[in-house]
């Protein structure tokens, strides 16, 4: 280029272009639902005595990918977990620990892409003394692989056990049959 005289030409736009740099964070949205015989639902009837199946899909929807993802349901008091039937994406996956009061958790570790989505199905028991409105809840955490922000998310399901309104009791003499 010729910077010299009449040759040099100034374009006053030249300089008038913008630059976003956008930084990269985690986010996680998670949803919680429950089966009630024909799709998955936020709450459902069951009768106590019964089983229930929960999922929890985990999306995330930051612009990181992960390093880490916690998954931790915690079941309402009445309910129990059914070892043996936890699944992810449909693929038996190994039982939650358990601790504290009723809390199942899945520790992930990654490397995970910032569009990772799958979900967590699982079972549980519902104890033949329960009657009323149960709500389970599930969270989760995440850990941003560049950053090492944390996102949270939470959601729940809700269930209503009901008892049979009918008991039976059987009951028998001895008679002797010669």
């Amino acid at each position: 280029y010729n910077f010299k005289g009449n040759n040099y030409h100034y374009n006053s736009d030249f300089f008038d272009q913008s630059i976003v740099i956008e930084t990269a964070y985690p986010n996680i949205t998670a949803n919680k639902t429950v089966w009630d015989g024909t799709h998955w639902t936020e709450s459902t009837t069951e009768y106590a005595g019964n089983d229930v199946t929960f999922n929890i899909t985990i999306t995330s929807t930051g612009t990181e990918n992960l390093s880490f993802i916690n998954i931790t349901d915690t079941l309402p008091g009445c309910f129990s977990y059914s070892a043996g039937t936890s699944q992810m994406n449909g693929t038996s996956i190994s039982d939650p620990a358990i601790w504290g009061n009723n809390n199942l958790s899945w520790n992930l570790t990654g490397p995970f892409s910032n569009t990772t989505y799958f979900y967590i199905t699982f079972d549980a028991s519902i104890g033949t003394g329960c009657s009323g409105q149960y709500t389970n809840l599930a969270n989760v955490t995440v850990q941003g692989a560049y950053s090492g922000d944390f996102a949270y998310d939470e959601n729940t399901a809700n269930v209503t056990v009901i008892s049979p309104a009918i008991t039976v009791t059987k009951t028998a003499t001895p008679t002797v049959i010669y």
